[in-house]
Formats: C-alpha cells, structure tokens, sequence
C-alpha cells in the first residue's frame, strides 16, 4: 500500500483530483490516526522524536475539505 499527499501549488487555479481503483475494495487509513493510537512511547522511540510531540498528534481522523 502506498500512501499520497495532495497539494495545490497554484494561487489561481482549482485543484480538481479524480482516484480511480481497480479493486471494489478501498481502505483509507489515516497515518496520524494510527501513529496516535499506538502507545506514545513505542512511536516516539521509533520515530526519534520528542514525546511530548507524539501526545499532541490526533486521535480523530482528520477529513479533508473542501471549501
């Protein structure tokens, strides 16, 4: 599984994005989700990061909208 990020660079343009899947099946998988379900100190160690950095991620998954 692959993982994507999106990002309009234009100041005039509108990004329009279509995803296409060969699969009647898709899963979408927040990564801050998962990092911040998993006991703090297992992905601060792995990750090399600051604790307290790791605390402040979200356990809800953040959607994506459009404006």
């Amino acid at each position: 599984m692959l993982g994507h990020y999106i990002e309009n660079t234009s100041e005039t343009e509108k990004l329009i994005w279509v995803e296409l899947y060969k699969s009647d099946r898709v899963a979408d998988i927040s990564l801050a989700q998962w990092l911040a379900l998993t006991p703090a100190d297992t992905v601060a160690n792995t990750l090399k990061l600051d604790i307290e950095v790791v605390k402040h991620i979200k356990k809800e998954k953040q959607l994506l909208v459009q404006g």
